[in-house]
């Protein structure tokens, strides 16, 4: 007897009878496509099983539109996910071996990029880039194993840089700038572990200081006096 005549279709019936899914069997397992279906008969997924572990391409469907495709390999998510909305595309999403690896890469309208984050094992790792409506890069970051790590930048829709500074373990670490957008320098101030030391200095486009913002308020006192 030949592999295909060993499988059987079990079908699955909701309570009202309409059609749920066609679930291949074969000596106990799952072994071939499955494909579940909404009430009024159009499919919502459409999987591949080889002797019970799910592989190769996976769709998600509602209301007949396609939502959403991914890979198997050996029952874990391995290559590209896919999301779409209303027929385009809104996000890349690469893996491996069940774990986010490589880009992650998100669309706004006509599938104009958001944003590029590279992971590794699952987590941020790497520079990740954000970009505007026209997809210029509007803010660059670093991230090591999940957290932010690194250098960070916000730019002006021209190329020139808003603010830059560095980041240590998710917060801002020393100095941190600001600028005009004609380049020069409009704020200087400095962090530790997140938090300002100091009232950050403020500068006119002529290099003249105009300014000390205030510090931020220190916290009000415990009601139990510590």
């Amino acid at each position: 007897m030949s592999e295909e005549q060993d499988v059987q279709i079990v079908e699955e019936h909701a309570p009202d009878g309409w059609l749920r899914a066609r679930v291949p069997m074969r000596e106990g397992k799952i072994h071939g496509e499955v494909v579940d279906y909404e009430p009024d008969g159009a499919v919502s997924y459409r999987a591949n099983f080889v002797d019970g572990v799910q592989q190769g391409e996976t769709r998600l469907y509602a209301e007949g539109k396609l939502l959403q495709t991914m890979q198997f390999k050996d029952g874990l998510k391995h290559g590209e996910m896919v999301y779409y909305e209303d027929g385009a595309i809104v996000a890349r999403i690469g893996f491996a071996e069940g774990l986010q690896e490589g880009l992650a890469v998100t669309y706004g309208p006509n599938e104009c990029k958001v944003s590029s984050i590279p992971h590794r094992k699952g987590k941020p790792n790497g520079e990740a880039r954000y970009f505007d409506q026209e997809e210029r890069l509007i803010r660059s970051l670093h991230y090591l194993d999940g957290k932010q790590q690194g250098p960070e930048t916000t730019y002006f829709p021209d190329g020139g840089i808003a603010e830059r500074g560095l980041a240590v373990g998710d917060k801002r670490e020393g100095e941190w700038l600001r600028y005009y957008p004609s380049g020069k320098l409009r704020q200087r101030a400095f962090s530790r572990a997140g938090k300002l030391t100091g009232a950050p200095r403020v500068f006119d486009e002529s290099g003249d200081e105009i300014a000390t913002a205030a510090a931020p308020p220190p916290p009000p006192p415990s009601r139990w006096g510590g």
